[in-house]
């Protein structure tokens, strides 16, 4: 894989545009060592070219083809760092389809209205830069490059969000959610308390609500589909070590947050309540990140508190194996495979 190709990848795993920014971060990370300018103007046409792709798929399931020449223009600011703004709303008592094409400092440049021929359509919010394109859809329903997140609070809201995926279908289909119509279906059918897949969909459904979620969160179906149900997961690895928390899932701001953790180590834990630390719920991993963090940010308080940190009375050896823990990318299939005790180890001696 090229540089040009391994950058896209890395961008489009953590879900986030294509930008300057961004892809110097991701050279860095990937440690490719080529002309950063030359990089840069090849990674954004590539990702101008096929967010243009899927915004001409966009407007023809709206029923408003869009001409060449507007989205040509569209491919050139979106070159430069620029974005594009599609509204679908009533205005002045008529539906229509508000284009908004923004330059780097996200100035109005280009200003288009089509007419919405579809009512059911109306309340569309798309934003799109180079290379990934975020959707809402009446704050429950969002889309973020290749994944979706969706939390209904009543069964007419479910139906009505299947009705939009297959309306959009086409447009899905271009932006990596192929089978979204029939993951929807499949959870307006599920029973309370119940999880299942649908492909590469999580589904469940709670006392109150129904919830997706497109991509794995820890892996294990059983495990993906308590996390959606926000239940209390309670987690065994070998070496006594013992992890519990539960995951809150937010619709309106699309995030996901602990209400508290519980890390347990032989003899010795420690509990963290009220984190308030959150992750948009389309990062590729979001429970594992937010579990590290919050451990990381317990080491950062011991540093600067000292006294009635909660790490305080541990262990230096219980240290480090959570410092451990936080440094690791994949800290709990290293745990489950008994590769942490490893690192714990070089980083006691570390300390010494």
């Amino acid at each position: 894989m090229d540089a040009t190709r391994k950058v896209i990848h890395y961008l489009k795993e953590e879900a986030v545009p294509f930008s300057t920014v961004g892809i110097q971060k991701a050279a860095e990370a990937l440690g490719v060592e080529e002309d950063l300018k030359a990089l840069t103007q090849r990674v954004m046409a590539e990702g101008a070219r096929e967010t243009v792709e899927a915004l001409r798929r966009f407007f023809q399931v709206l029923g408003s083809s869009c001409p060449d020449i507007y989205l040509s223009r569209m491919e050139e600011h979106l070159r430069e760092d620029g974005e594009v703004r599609v509204l679908s709303r009533a205005s002045e008592g008529r539906l229509g389809i508000d284009v908004r094409v923004m330059d780097a400092y996200r100035k109005t440049v280009d200003f288009f209205r089509f007419p919405l021929p579809d009512p059911k359509l109306a309340g569309l919010d798309l934003r799109a830069g180079a290379g990934l394109i975020a959707l809402y859809h009446r704050n429950d329903f969002g889309v973020m490059g290749d994944r979706v997140f969706f939390k209904a609070k009543g069964r007419r809201r479910l139906s009505e969000a299947l009705e939009t995926a297959k309306t959009l279908e086409p447009f899905f289909s271009a932006v990596g959610l192929d089978g979204l119509p029939k993951a929807l279906q499949a959870l307006k059918g599920l029973g309370k308390g119940k999880s299942r897949t649908e492909g590469s969909y999580v589904l469940a459904r709670g006392e109150d609500f129904w919830v997706m979620r497109k991509g794995p969160i820890f892996g294990d179906p059983e495990l993906d589909g308590a996390l959606l149900l926000e239940q209390e997961l309670s987690l065994a690895f070998p070496g006594g070590v013992k992890i519990a928390f539960k995951a809150y899932w937010f619709d309106i701001d699309m995030v996901v947050f602990l209400p508290y953790l519980h890390f347990g180590l032989g003899e010795e834990g420690i509990y963290v309540e009220q984190t308030w630390t959150r992750r948009s719920v389309f990062r590729k991993d979001p429970v594992a990140s937010l579990v590290r963090e919050v451990v990381m940010r317990e080491f950062e308080i011991l540093e600067v508190q000292g006294s009635n940190a909660v790490l305080e009375h541990l262990s230096p050896k219980t240290l480090a194996f959570l410092k451990a823990f936080a440094e690791h990318e994949d800290p709990f299939r290293a745990l489950a495979e008994g590769r942490l005790q490893k690192r714990a180890i070089a980083n006691l001696f570390a300390e010494l």
